[in-house]
């Protein structure tokens, strides 16, 4: 297997979006032409927590995306990803969004 590792961008240069699942209105990225939804959040003094975090994602084999800003790192995993994490920090598997083709946007 090849390692895989978090991807590192600037939050400016991604797309936010909401989306509704079961109930909730959860956040969501578009980067690099793939769908991702927010894991975790840190402030900027827990840079290391969030590095640890989306590792322990990649070394599933599942990829992970950190944006950082001024205020926080957040912890993105791709919403393909069959065995979603509640959280980084736990294992609690969580439902996935179906993703229907009218729903992709141009990113």
């Amino acid at each position: 297997m090849t390692p895989m590792f978090p991807i590192v961008v600037h939050e400016a240069t991604v797309r936010v979006f909401n989306y509704y699942f079961e109930g909730q209105i959860c956040q969501g990225m578009c980067c690099f032409r793939k769908f991702y939804r927010l894991v975790n959040t840190f402030s900027r003094r827990d840079r290391a927590q969030a590095c640890l975090a989306a590792q322990a994602l990649t070394h599933r084999q599942e990829q992970a995306v950190i944006t950082a800003s001024d205020q926080a790192y957040k912890v993105w995993l791709e919403i393909r990803s069959l065995d979603e994490p509640e959280a980084a920090e736990t294992g609690a598997p969580e439902k996935r969004a179906p993703v229907e083709k009218e729903a992709i946007l141009d990113c």
